[in-house]
């Protein structure tokens, strides 16, 4: 499976839940540490 299927799949899962947590762990995907960790 595609990392950026999965990612988008799940992402589209827990939308609903933890819209915010989902924006984080793309941040951490696109740019990994160099975003900052933020919580």
């Amino acid at each position: 499976m595609d990392k950026v299927e999965q990612l988008k799949r799940w992402a589209n899962e827990v939308k609903e839940n933890n819209f915010e947590h989902v924006f984080f762990l793309h941040r951490i995907s696109s740019g990994k540490r160099r975003a900052g960790i933020r919580k």
